[in-house]
């Protein structure tokens, strides 16, 4: 625990104060307000693993997902149908955050797709297979523009260090120095974490599995978990046809 000095005023920083940051997920290409809405209402009636979500009013979560700052992924499962279980990196993922969810969605499914050619790929992929493209939207009451861009930075480096993702989309990082919350990231991204792999273990493998593993102690992220430079297979995979 210390003192932190922001504008005047005296904050006690302690990590272990940090809330439980919830996590839902949504369908991708639902990105009408009501259907945001529905999503998390659904959320709020079934007892969501590992966050403390079924604990908060449904007007909270909406105010929490729809008004807050954001961190999302967006994953593709792009295995073959036949090959269902079998070897390879089945994952094509993209890490963003955003204060309006929806809008940003929007934005990906209806305006990336013009200029990249990545997104057009993920959304061509999901108009035909609806089903394996999902969205995981993690909120926190203590998010703010620079601890989400941290998340953003984090995440990328670990999904970069995943054997079952085979191309991270995002193409820069935007790595922050101190602010009024920073002292909460490790304890805030933790817990994010584990509620990703409770949910979806294959895709979120524990994170002591991501710190051991070869490939990110090879990586710039092991040097610095925030590390502004470049991500070691960001721009050497591409989409399989």
């Amino acid at each position: 625990m210390r003192l932190v000095w922001v504008r005047g005023i005296v904050k006690t920083m302690d990590s272990s104060s940090a809330p439980q940051p919830v996590v839902m997920t949504l369908p991708y290409g639902d990105s009408r307000d009501e259907d945001f809405s529905k999503a998390i209402a659904e959320y709020k009636q079934r007892e969501a693993v590992g966050s403390q979500g079924s604990n908060l009013e449904e007007r909270l979560l909406e105010e929490l997902f729809l008004r807050y700052p954001t961190v999302y992924i967006v994953s593709a499962d792009i295995r073959d149908s036949g090959k269902k279980h079998g070897g390879g990196s089945p994952y094509v993922v993209y890490v963003g955050e955003t204060n309006d969810i929806r809008s940003r969605t929007r934005q990906h499914i209806e305006l990336d797709p013009r200029t990249r050619t990545d997104w057009e790929r993920l959304v061509r992929f999901m108009r035909n297979n609806h089903d394996r493209v999902c969205q995981y939207i993690i909120g926190d009451r203590h998010f703010n523009k620079s601890l989400t861009l941290d998340m953003e930075n984090r995440l990328m480096g670990y999904m970069q260090s995943v054997d079952s993702v085979k191309l991270v989309m995002n193409r820069r990082t935007n790595a922050q120095d101190m602010y009024y919350t920073s002292d909460e990231f490790d304890s805030i991204f933790s817990k994010a974490w584990q509620t990703l792999h409770q949910m979806e273990p294959d895709l979120f493998p524990e994170e002591k599995a991501i710190l051991d593993s070869a490939l990110f102690k090879a990586s710039p992220s092991a040097s610095s978990l925030t590390n502004s430079g470049g991500l070691k297979r960001l721009f050497c995979m591409c989409w399989s046809r």
